[in-house]
């Protein structure tokens, strides 16, 4: 289940956290945004289940989308004990993303 958090549960999630885990950033009214959270909910959640997702709306959470330099929606972040290890924007590639995850955990 992909969780929705608000800046502070951002900020203590990926710095207290151990794991890799995958954040969404969201705008208020985007369509992509929608799709990749579908995507991302019932295609990496499945496979990758190891992963905990975040979604976080920057419009309503603005610190998030200032530490994380995020200009566009949607974002996806993925981190690794605090450290930004992955990054797509936009028109996600899914492809990268699946390239990523599958040389990550061989």
């Amino acid at each position: 289940m992909i969780k929705m958090v608000n800046d502070h549960e951002m900020i203590e999630i990926i710095n207290n956290n151990k794991d890799i885990i995958m954040v969404l950033a969201m705008g208020h009214d985007c369509g992509l945004c929608h799709a990749a959270e579908f995507r991302i909910a019932n295609v990496y959640q499945k496979r990758f289940p190891n992963i905990n997702i975040y979604n976080i709306d920057i419009t309503k959470n603005p610190l998030f989308r200032g530490n994380h330099i995020v200009f566009s929606t949607p974002t996806l972040i993925i981190f690794e004990k605090s450290q930004e290890i992955f990054r797509e924007a936009g028109f996600i590639k899914w492809e990268n993303l699946d390239r990523f995850l599958k040389i990550y955990f061989e």
